[in-house]
């Protein structure tokens, strides 16, 4: 919203740049990643702290590892010790899905805290240029975020490297742009 770049040329606002990194990093959620798994008559119930219970890639490939219909994936979703993002892949639903059909009973899989970090899918690294102005009573008048970051995948980054056009300072101030390569 606004126009940062007119703010920004008004030589009577201050102008402050600066660019930070951020590392590949894991997600380190606190509770480690876990499900309890129970294939029997050609479905299979899972019970799991997931992000996506009803939706998204999770249930579509503990489909695929079993070999059944999508309709056949029951998801009980408990409580979540922490997510952060990492419980949007359900890998370990997959894990205790497969376990369960081939022994013919019910898993329960807990992740060592050592697995968990090591088979995590890293918070991709990136670079944020980020540009703010000031006026002469030292209000913040204009902010700017370039992220220049990678996906998991071939697809598009999201938008503003997950920052929503309505979070702070979007609403705050007038001049505002999150920019995403």
């Amino acid at each position: 919203d606004g126009d940062v770049d007119r703010v920004f040329s008004n030589g009577a606002n201050k102008v402050i740049e600066s660019f930070y990194t951020c590392q590949f990093v894991a997600h380190a959620n606190m509770e480690p990643q876990n499900c309890t798994a129970w294939y029997h008559d050609d479905k299979v119930e899972l019970w799991a702290p997931t992000q996506t219970p009803g939706r998204g890639r999770g249930i579509a490939n503990v489909a695929n590892v079993l070999g059944i219909d999508r309709g056949r994936v029951v998801v009980h979703q408990t409580r979540a010790g922490g997510g952060f993002g990492r419980r949007l892949i359900n890998d370990p639903m997959c894990e205790a899905a497969a376990v369960s059909k081939r022994i013919g009973a019910p898993v329960r899989l807990q992740w060592s805290r050592e697995d968990d970090m090591t088979h995590d899918f890293y918070r991709a690294g990136g670079f944020h240029a980020v540009k703010g102005a000031v006026d002469q009573a030292g209000r913040l008048i204009a902010f700017q975020d370039h992220l220049i970051t990678m996906t998991h995948d071939d697809k598009e980054p999201v938008s503003g490297g997950n920052m929503s056009e309505d979070e702070p300072p979007a609403g705050l101030i007038e001049n505002v742009e999150l920019r995403q390569t």
